[in-house]
């Protein structure tokens, strides 16, 4: 399970990893037409950056029992949250990785020419979904939560499992 800090550090990485994109797409499309699709999802993608951000510090009451489990206090569902946040993350990845796609299609090129972007941007949407669920695929039974799942894989401490 990822501590707070990491959450955080997690969240605005990936926060600003996608507006890098972002940056690049709208030197990429000067339609304005474009322009607004990429400004769309920025908005997006600025929207769930600053939300799970903001809930990794403040999903705990008070905010200290995020860092300090001895202080009393209540902490939101943790699997819910992480799942949440996967997900969203997940459709943002797409919309960075699926954007330029049709700006690609458009240009007016032999389609031998275009299929190795498209290839490498397909690439980039299987590393979106592993990053997401580094030990296997989340949409399984609710009984095995994804941290339980990690816990299956990773070697005991004596080395023998």
């Amino acid at each position: 399970m990822l501590k707070r800090r990491e959450q955080i550090a997690f969240n605005l990485s990936h926060l600003l990893i996608k507006l890098s994109y972002f940056a690049f797409y709208l030197r990429l499309m000067p339609e304005r037409s474009k322009r607004l699709v990429v400004y769309g999802g920025a908005a997006f993608t600025i929207a769930v950056g600053i939300t799970y951000t903001t809930l990794s510090i403040f999903m705990c009451t008070p905010v200290e029992r995020g860092w300090d489990k001895s202080v009393p206090g209540t902490c939101v569902d943790s699997q819910g949250f992480l799942l949440s946040n996967a997900a969203l993350n997940m459709v943002a990845d797409i919309i960075v990785f699926l954007m330029p796609v049709p700006a690609l299609w458009s240009l007016q090129r032999e389609a031998i020419s275009i299929l190795p972007a498209s290839d490498g941007l397909g690439s980039g949407l299987a590393t979106a979904y592993t990053k997401q669920f580094p030990c296997g695929n989340a949409w399984f039974s609710p009984a095995h939560s994804p941290a339980a799942r990690c816990e299956l894989h990773r070697p005991s401490a004596t080395g023998k499992g």
